[in-house]
């Protein structure tokens, strides 16, 4: 059986999670498969998660039933998101001290440490700012 790409949303809630796979085809979106997984007691607490060895060995037997291509999207608490603009940096940086640079940007104006944050970043399209999204 040849699969295309799935696209898998994944939303991680107190006592579950619950998944679903679309794939684009025949000019539409078609359900290829969904989930229901229950979580254990104390695994995701007020919205976080506090225990991710528990919660990767209840996603590992899932992971197994998808195909090679995928693509997975999560979904986070809009209290715990923040989207923001900041300006680009002033010196020409590599992808890797990008990231930095934008995980202690978003830091430094959310007074919170980086290494509480996942970031993800894109530049405008004239370079003159990124944008820039974190989650705690």
């Amino acid at each position: 059986m040849a699969f295309r790409n799935w696209r898998i949303g994944m939303h991680i809630q107190q006592d579950k999670i619950a998944i679903v796979a679309l794939r684009f085809e025949r000019s539409r979106w078609a359900l290829c498969r969904w989930w229901h997984i229950a979580l254990a007691p104390g695994i995701v607490r007020n919205g976080q998660v506090a225990d991710g060895m528990a919660l990767a060995e209840r996603l590992r037997g899932w992971r197994r039933e998808l195909p090679l291509q995928h693509q997975v999207s999560i979904a986070f608490p809009a209290s715990r998101t923040l989207q923001k603009r900041v300006p680009s940096p002033q010196l020409s940086l590599r992808e890797s001290e990008q990231a930095m640079w934008a995980a202690s940007a978003m830091a430094q104006q959310l007074e919170m440490p980086a290494s509480s944050l996942c970031v993800d970043y894109s530049a405008s399209p004239d370079a003159s700012e990124w944008r820039v999204t974190a989650a705690q």
